[in-house]
Order: C-alpha cells, then sequence, then structure tokens
C-alpha cells in the first residue's frame, strides 16, 4: 500500500530518481533533499539546507517534510529515504 502512495505521488526530477536509499554518515548522493521518508521511527541527526544541525529530533515513522543536505551517523531512526 505505501509503496502505492509513494510511486503515486513522487515525480521524477532532472537527476532521474525521485528517491534514494540513505546510508547514514555519508554525504547523500544527489545532493540536499526536499524531504526524508522514515521507515522506522525513532531520532534523528541531520543538518538542513538552511544550515540548522537538528539533533536527537524525534522522527517519527512516515514523511519528514524537512529538506537536509546531510543525515548524521547517530540517531536510532532507520531504513531513510531521500526524497528529491
Amino acid at each position: 500500500f505505501l509503496g502505492a502512495i509513494m510511486s503515486s505521488r513522487l515525480k521524477q526530477t532532472h537527476t532521474g530518481e525521485a528517491a534514494e536509499k540513505v546510508t547514514k554518515g555519508t554525504p547523500l548522493t544527489r545532493g540536499p533533499c526536499r524531504a526524508l521518508w522514515i521507515g522506522t521511527a525513532g531520532t534523528i541527526n541531520v543538518t538542513t539546507t538552511a544550515g540548522q544541525a537538528l539533533t536527537n529530533f524525534p522522527a517519527k515513522e512516515g514523511l519528514m517534510p524537512v529538506a537536509v543536505q546531510s543525515v548524521e551517523a547517530s540517531g536510532t531512526a532507520d531504513d531513510i529515504w531521500a526524497l528529491y
């Protein structure tokens, strides 16, 4: 069900992909993203595109509409996807 919703709502961008799996602690391969999809709830440490560091930010399962440039290795949220 969730996959169908994401597929129907996400559009491909100029990079050719609408989403990529995030490897925490490594740079986003396609640059800053518009939002994150959280698969497993927990806390997240990110740097927003405005340069603000969010530390131990609570992340519920589902859409996190915050544009980020990096996802740090620490934090308990998992199965994170960058949405472009």
